[in-house]
């Protein structure tokens, strides 16, 4: 017997998504979270785990609402998952103290306690953590970041609305902190810097030389020479499926050849977002799975994957997978943002970092050679991640921004199935 299916189901951007910019300072400098909090909570365990949500107010509601409805379509990744177990109706509003998501430990956000399962995706994959709820409200103001170093996958037999901002990326440059599903960037050694983590991981520069920007579904840049003629590195490899099987995030930009220089960017994270009723990413509110720009003379991290599903979506906000700028001689690169525009590259006193991808070139810039021998020469951008958007009719309405654009092939749409 066919199920149920819900009239609307829209996934709608309604709010923008800032790539949060920070100043470069030590080889794995630490950025943390994105919304500035650092407040932490105690974790939910590993492996399968399930409980009631605390709090009240915006930090949950009744458990078992009337508009849950069983999914009719399997989520991609999730085969083995019981999505239809559903869990707590989860509010993340204004009076939330701990916005961040730990996909390792299964700490959800405000301290709430929400069902989870642990996926394996095989050897060399990351595993992804799939938080089961009866529904998710994200309010307008609210930032939430994802930490950890599983793929992050939310499922909901209810509607999904998105009015806040939704951060899927390392929470450090380097990724010393866990990138959700991605890759952490390579660090800067003296004689040559390290390869980015990933299978697009780009290769670390000799010494004072660019570290090359990593690869996805677009190219990442080259690092540059250095002033002596000790070879940059260059871009990764590009890698993934464009139906984002098996969920995999971005790769890490290489290391600087230079221990005053610094790290590459880590990659972009994975998200899955799946609602058997309603997905809404509204004008207000949007996903960035951006890789962070790489440090001084380190190349950057490319973008991640994010993967939407529902009967219908609609984007009318933003959602962007754009990779990192590439470090300069005496700064560090941009990180992938929210507006489809490249992120910038170090602005060095003697050599720039390469641009990252953009919503209508998936490639990214190559550094500038040093025009001082004893500074770094410029790192290479990371280039653009995978977007995968699932709905019925295998169309979805798209008004707002979504980078890469669907004309460069790495934004994709395809039909829900099971």
């Amino acid at each position: 017997m066919t199920r149920p299916l819900r009239a609307t189901a829209r996934f709608i951007s309604t709010s923008v998504l800032v790539g949060a910019l920070a100043a470069c300072g030590g080889a794995d400098e630490s950025l943390n979270d994105p919304t500035g909090s650092s407040s932490s909570g105690e974790g939910a365990g590993s492996g399968t785990s399930s409980g009631d949500v605390g709090g009240s107010g915006s930090g949950g509601g009744d458990s078992t609402p009337d508009d849950a409805v069983d999914f009719s379509f399997t989520p991609s990744n999730l085969a083995e998952v019981d999505v239809d177990a559903g869990g707590p109706d989860v509010e993340l509003g204004t009076d939330c103290h701990e916005t961040w998501i730990d996909t390792t430990s299964g700490q959800f956000a405000c301290g709430l306690t929400v069902p989870f399962v642990t996926v394996d995706q095989g050897p060399g994959l990351p595993d992804i953590t799939v938080f089961l709820v009866d529904s998710l409200h994200l309010h307008i103001g609210v930032d939430i970041a994802v930490k950890g170093s599983n793929a992050l996958a939310i499922a909901s037999k209810g509607d999904v609305l998105i009015e806040g901002r939704l951060f899927v990326r390392g929470f450090s440059r380097c990724g010393g902190d866990g990138v959700p599903g991605g890759f952490a960037g390579g660090s800067a050694l003296s004689v040559q810097g390290d390869d980015g983590g990933g299978p697009g991981g780009g290769q670390g520069g000799l010494t004072r030389a660019g570290g090359g920007g990593a690869n996805y579904g677009g190219h990442g840049g080259v690092g540059a020479e250095s002033g002596d003629g000790a070879v940059g590195g260059e871009a990764g490899t590009s890698y993934g499926t464009d139906v984002l099987i098996p969920l995999l995030g971005g790769s890490g930009g290489g290391g600087g050849g230079d221990l005053d220089g610094k790290c590459g960017g880590s990659g972009g994270g994975a998200v899955l977002l799946a609602s058997s009723t309603s997905g809404v990413v509204a004008n207000s509110g949007g996903v960035n799975a951006g890789g962070r720009g790489g440090g001084w003379g380190g190349g950057g991290g490319s973008g991640g994957a994010i993967l939407l599903e529902a009967p219908q979506v609609e984007v009318a906000g933003v959602v962007a997978a754009n990779g990192g700028g590439g470090g300069g001689s005496h700064s560090c690169g941009c990180n992938g943002d929210w507006n489809g525009d490249p992120a910038c590259g170090g602005d060095g006193a003697y050599a720039d970092g390469g641009v990252g991808s953009s919503s209508v070139n998936a490639d990214a810039g190559n550094g500038t050679v040093t025009t001082n021998h004893f500074a770094c020469s410029g790192g290479g951008g990371g280039g653009a991640g995978r977007i995968r958007i699932n709905t019925q009719s295998g169309s979805a309405l798209l008004l707002g921004t979504v980078s890469p654009s669907p004309a460069l092939g790495l934004t994709t749409e395809g039909t829900l199935e099971g």
